[in-house]
């Protein structure tokens, strides 16, 4: 079992390059949501998605890891509920030329003392044998490859929203000029 699993992490430091290309954001968020309705309709939560605000708009992103990245962050919500705990996913598009995605839960939130440790790989507030501490390191790794950010708000006992910011994806003509 341990050779099988650091055959998967160096496999894991050693992925093959990431095949950029405009991707649509909401259509990306919909299929995370479909993906994961079975397992949220059998712990009867409820979920919640919003991506009106950014139909059409795009980013420059590995549509693999892009998925990966919010499966990450709403199985984590899906794991901190309870039955018929509640989960937001929302998407806005900022003044900034940014696209911000929250996931946000009323589960058992995080402790302010495992707070800064959150990303640090093999770092989990999950029992024993029950998490890895690699999702959110691995989700962080992501966001950083496609120029963006997280960040957690958590409150004890009240819920966590976990707040992604990635650039918008403009394209240019052959002159460089915006479309």
């Amino acid at each position: 079992f341990c050779q099988h699993f650091v055959q998967q992490l160096l496999r894991f430091s050693r992925s093959s390059p990431w095949q950029k290309q405009p991707e649509s954001i909401a259509a990306t968020l919909r299929a995370v949501a479909s993906f994961l309705s079975p397992q949220l309709m059998a712990k009867r939560v409820q979920l919640t998605l919003d991506v009106d605000g950014v139909n059409g708009t795009r980013v420059l992103a590995d549509r693999n890891q892009l998925e990966a990245l919010f499966l990450i962050l709403l199985s984590n919500a899906a794991d901190a509920v309870g039955p018929n705990g509640m989960i937001q996913m929302s998407c806005r598009r900022s003044p900034s030329e940014s696209i911000e995605v929250r996931v946000a839960d009323n589960g058992c939130g995080i402790d302010p003392e495992a707070l800064p440790h959150i990303f640090e790989p093999f770092f989990t507030t999950k029992a024993p044998g029950v998490g890895t501490g690699l999702g959110l390191a691995i989700a962080c790794n992501i966001l950083q490859a496609h120029g963006g950010t997280v960040q957690l708000d958590s409150v004890p006992r009240q819920g966590t929203t976990a707040i992604v910011k990635l650039p918008v994806y403009h394209e240019t003509s052959a002159s460089g000029e915006s479309a």
